[in-house]
């Protein structure tokens, strides 16, 4: 079984940020190489974090058409914003609060639960969402693999969740820009 992972590019500033054009522009070319891997019909789902930029990824790759097979849920991602300052990491809340990034709990606590979820994921769904997923799920922030406004596919067995693999199909961007902020 597989599931398809789209990442954000890159994101404007402030609480709940969408994505740039500069930033639709990193997740525009990822629609072909997923479409090529999809049935002709397209995913049987599209799931969607609940923020603004993970809504938009959807529209980067052209899935506004499939509106009834989307599905939102915070488990994808939702309005919160990893960044980076004087090289800490750091997450801005909804509401505009910023918090240290050891105080956002979120990974965490729906890592367990990000696995059950892709568990019960129709086979070709789609995720449209950012890095957190991959966060969710065990890879690093600074890991090199752990990009913006790429195509990941998740394999997986059906009915086990230790069986979860993550495998980048198409690379996308380090949205660090070296001075330890999230750009």
């Amino acid at each position: 079984m597989v599931v398809y992972l789209a990442t954000h590019g890159e994101k404007t500033g402030g609480p709940d940020p969408g994505m740039t054009e500069k930033g639709f522009q990193q997740v525009r070319p990822l629609r072909q190489d997923l479409f090529d891997r999809l049935p002709a019909d397209g995913p049987p789902e599209v799931h969607i974090g609940t923020g603004k930029r993970q809504f938009e990824v959807a529209s980067a790759l052209g899935l506004t058409n499939l509106e009834e097979r989307f599905f939102y849920s915070a488990v994808w991602g939702d309005g919160s914003s990893e960044f980076k300052r004087d090289g800490k990491p750091m997450v801005m809340l909804p509401f505009g609060r910023i918090i240290k990034w050891d105080q956002y709990l979120s990974p965490r606590h729906l890592q367990p639960a990000i696995r059950k979820a892709i568990m019960t994921l129709p086979d070709n769904t789609v995720i449209c969402s950012g890095r957190p997923v991959l966060i969710r799920l065990g890879m690093t922030l600074n890991s090199p693999n752990c990009q913006s406004g790429a195509l990941y596919a998740i394999h997986f067995k059906p009915g086990e969740p230790d069986s979860i693999r993550i495998e980048l199909v198409l690379s996308g961007v380090n949205l660090d820009d070296g001075k330890g902020a999230a750009i």
